[in-house]
């Protein structure tokens, strides 16, 4: 049985476009989600956070390693493995060669329309990290962006100059590159507030960490509610209602970090 760690993404970018924040890391999500699984690689609860200035994802109890595998393979028929004499077809030799094996070490397997040279494989699971930065690179690249920009002398392209990026598996990083920029542990709080560099030591405390050294609410939900509650809270003390229309409270929070 593999053992399991949290994964944790985030990119850091210029503010992104606010009507279409919430879009970016739901599919940001889901195509991290669906590269894992396409992988084989199991995981439990998956949280998508975004803020102006940053996507990311926390994957929890991600498995470190596909599982092993048996490949079966089947060849020719056994009547046309072997001519009359009993030597090797050319289809079985063609077959075994392809198997990178003999003919004489494979096997046979039986089935209900007759019998076949057949020749099994064990394939060793790989390792999650291995796999991780391909998935991560692919899932951005099919991000829904109308119209992707470049910036400096460099030929990536985002929908907003992205600034940092953080890949952790357990407390380790994954290093690799993504969008050209060098993964790490190292995030970056709000613009004004606390714009100085900060550590993630595990995922899973990735959302107290900005919130307490950062001064970013990651979760987008949550920075809805509190726009939501002041804006009733500012209504009631003057014998108000307040008129909240749910889009315009989405850009809302999609325009701060706290």
């Amino acid at each position: 049985m593999s053992d399991t760690q949290d994964l944790l993404f985030e990119l850091g970018c210029e503010e992104l476009p606010p009507a279409s924040l919430r879009k970016l890391s739901d599919a940001l999500l889901k195509n991290i989600q669906q590269g894992l699984t396409h992988a084989d690689l199991s995981f439990g609860e998956s949280i998508a956070y975004a803020t102006p200035r940053r996507l990311a994802v926390l994957i929890k109890d991600l498995v470190s390693s596909q599982a092993d595998k048996r490949i079966e393979k089947r060849g020719p028929a056994l009547q046309a493995a072997f001519n009359a004499e009993g030597e090797p077809s050319k289809a079985s030799l063609g077959f075994a060669k392809s198997c990178g094996t003999t003919v004489e070490q494979l096997s046979t397997v039986k089935t209900d329309k007759g019998e076949w040279l057949s020749f099994t494989q064990k394939v060793k699971g790989q390792a999650s990290d291995a796999l991780i930065p391909e998935i991560i690179s692919k899932s951005i690249s099919q991000l829904p962006i109308a119209k992707r920009m470049r910036w400096g002398s460099s030929n990536i392209e985002f929908v907003r100059p992205v600034h940092w990026a953080v890949l952790l598996y357990g407390q380790d990083i994954i290093n690799t590159e993504i969008l050209g920029l060098s993964t790490s542990n190292t995030t970056y709080g709000h613009r004004f507030h606390a714009p100085e560099a900060i550590t993630i030591d595990a995922p899973l405390r990735y959302e107290s960490i900005l919130l307490e050294q950062g001064k970013v609410i990651a979760d987008f939900n949550q920075r809805m509610q509190l726009i939501r509650d002041a804006a009733n809270s500012a209504a009631s003390a003057v014998d108000g209602i307040a008129h909240i229309e749910e889009d315009l409270l989405e850009e809302i929070a999609a325009l701060n970090e706290f």
